[in-house]
């Protein structure tokens, strides 16, 4: 049969089949009057075979190494080589998606605007704030697909306190959580951080259009909730940045703020 009709009968479309025979794993028989090959039955089972090894990923090289053995072991180093990749894409897959959840489930837990929850946290956080240190856990956490976000910290226990139309500095880094470390089998925890424990915590929603300050205005929900509801901050604050959008060309970030508290 001609390259059209095996294209038809096999549903490969003909430019691939002649990349195939130039590579030399479908060899048919050349018709030296008009130069048109001609394929076999035999060549649909090859042509089929070869499609089946292309859906593992496996390359056209190697294919054709593979066709030119005779020795199974031989073989079995070719599959087998390729089915360590595989293990290593899905490991990188499986990281990948849990960045997802993460982000997720952080998005799905946060309260609208002016709005306060109280959630209780089981998992510890690494919070990092020195700028130095910031870089080399970033590049730690894009190299292993760790999820990290934007943490911000000041001290909470002002808002036991009055409070007054004003804007209080806060601190900006990074932070990760402990399962996240254990996800990508970071054993050792890299030094200087501010721990974030396991216990109770308010969450709201807050925007930033710098990372220097926050207003107090956007504190008096969750000032309004711990009072109504008989709690103290602890001082140990979060952040998880949620999205970020664009006012006047400039970037807002939004972040859902956790915040320790207390029994009084």
């Amino acid at each position: 049969m001609l390259v059209n009709k095996l294209s038809k009968l096999t549903g490969i479309n003909i430019e691939t089949i002649r990349l195939y025979r130039n590579k030399g794993l479908l060899k048919p028989k050349k018709n030296p009057k008009n130069g048109y090959y001609h394929y076999s039955d035999k060549d649909v089972f090859v042509l089929n075979h070869i499609q089946l090894l292309r859906m593992q990923n496996i390359s056209l090289n190697d294919i054709y190494n593979i066709f030119q053995s005779s020795n199974s072991i031989e073989i079995q180093n070719h599959l087998d080589s390729q089915i360590n990749e595989i293990i290593k894409e899905i490991d990188q897959l499986n990281k990948k998606l849990n960045t997802l959840l993460t982000t997720y489930s952080h998005i799905k837990e946060t309260p609208q605007y002016k709005k306060v929850d109280l959630i209780h946290i089981n998992d510890k956080k690494y919070d990092y704030y020195e700028k130095k240190q910031i870089k080399n856990i970033k590049n730690l956490c894009i190299n292993s697909l760790i999820p990290f976000s934007i943490a911000i910290s000041f001290d909470a226990t002002i808002l036991n306190d009055d409070l007054n139309n004003s804007l209080i500095p806060i601190e900006t880094g990074i932070g990760i959580y402990n399962k996240d470390f254990k996800n990508a089998n970071i054993i050792n925890i890299p030094p200087n951080y501010t721990i974030i424990p396991s216990g109770n915590y308010i969450i709201t929603l807050i925007k930033l259009k710098n990372l220097k300050n926050i207003d107090t205005n956007q504190l008096l929900p969750i000032k309004e909730y711990a009072k109504k509801h008989q709690l103290l901050f602890t001082g140990v604050t979060t952040s998880f940045i949620t999205h970020i959008d664009y006012c006047k060309d400039k970037p807002v970030f939004h972040l859902r703020l956790r915040a320790q508290v207390i029994k009084k």
